[in-house]
């Protein structure tokens, strides 16, 4: 994981392009992300249809 984190950084730092971060481990995304927001969370069956298509819409 030291590789990816590596070049999600360098992206990061060029400041260039914004960064979804989809990632199950919180202490990988904390060290490598300066700002950050929880969207949702929660198992796919309890998660509300509704709210996800608001999320994921554009």
């Amino acid at each position: 994981m030291a590789g990816q984190g590596a070049v999600i950084g360098l992206v990061r730092d060029r400041g260039e392009a914004a960064i979804l971060l989809v990632e199950p481990f919180f202490e990988f995304a904390r060290r490598i992300l300066d700002q950050g927001e929880v969207a949702l969370a929660g198992t796919g069956d309890a998660m509300d249809e509704v709210a996800v298509r608001r999320l994921i819409t554009v």
